[in-house]
């Protein structure tokens, strides 16, 4: 587990892209959070949570 320091793309994509062994990225349905995963882990599958499927 990690805490980064804040939320933004350059941020988390650079964490991902060091993390090459997550396969599973669970995540609500905003674009940014989408566009981030997608260039910090392009091998790994997005998903969305429950909280966010039974909130939506």
């Amino acid at each position: 587990m990690a805490l980064l320091p804040d939320r933004k793309v350059e941020t988390v994509s650079k964490w991902l892209l060091a993390h090459p062994e997550i396969k599973i990225i669970t995540r609500d349905g905003s674009s940014s959070y989408a566009s981030t995963a997608t260039k910090g882990a392009p091998q790994a599958e997005q998903i969305s949570d429950k909280w966010h499927i039974s909130c939506n």
